[in-house]
């Protein structure tokens, strides 16, 4: 499988595997059970990742993508749904999806969104190691360490981290967040005010000396303690 270039496609309609090949021009390997999919997981390199969140053999499927996500961290896994319910896409995308499209599937929207998310996986995989303060951030490994301790990171905080990063100590604004770590996808102010949360558990867990502040309600940035303004 590994000189292969072909997608996943976990659905249970027959028909998605004809008409995502047909619209992307590449091979899809299409699983209509969940569980024989998990099994196999580690068999398999996909550029890419379909999935629907309901299945005839499970009632919901969001408990998978952290699955997937840690078996696959640079295959970009877009949901499709015809739930177009602002939870659940919140829900998604907060377990670690890159994206989503609606069903029925579009031609159009599905080609770009499969095009985006593959450019922005190749992007985190060149940037291999980032370092600020007494961080190191691994991109390809998904790990954040200090001199003594590491952590692994799901998709969505090795983001928020890589653009906080990126900002080197200057703030960052939410809308730039936004776009970086939700690809424009609409949260709540919530969803943000815990994924921050999250984040500073991380560092406190790694027994950092670099803070994340709010700076004024305009963005976040990362801070040294004893660092001057």
């Amino acid at each position: 499988m590994k000189d292969r270039i072909y997608t996943i496609t976990l659905d249970d309609d027959p028909n998605l595997k004809a008409l995502i090949e047909e619209y992307t021009g590449i091979e899809t390997l299409l699983f209509s059970k969940s569980e024989r999919l998990v099994e196999k997981a580690a068999l398999y390199k996909p550029i890419a990742v379909f999935m629907d969140i309901f299945l005839g053999d499970s009632a919901n499927a969001l408990p998978l993508i952290p699955v997937f996500k840690q078996t696959w961290p640079y295959s970009p896994l877009i949901v499709m749904t015809a739930n177009l319910s602002k939870k659940l896409l919140e829900e998604a995308l907060n377990a670690g999806a890159d994206d989503f499209i609606r069903k029925p599937l579009d031609r159009t929207e599905l080609v770009a969104r499969l095009q985006s998310r593959l450019r922005i996986g190749s992007s985190l995989q060149k940037k291999s190691v980032k370092k600020l303060f007494d961080l190191e951030l691994d991109t390809l490994n998904r790990i954040l360490r200090t001199k003594s301790v590491q952590k692994s990171l799901n998709l969505k905080d090795l983001e928020f981290f890589d653009i906080l990063l990126d900002g080197n100590g200057m703030v960052v604004s939410k809308d730039k967040i936004l776009k970086h770590v939700w690809k424009g996808a609409k949260i709540s102010p919530s969803t943000l005010d815990r994924k921050v949360h999250d984040l500073r558990q991380i560092l406190k867990d790694l027994a950092s000396n670099t803070l994340i502040t709010n700076e004024f309600g305009i963005g976040y940035r990362m801070k040294s303690i004893g660092a001057n303004d």
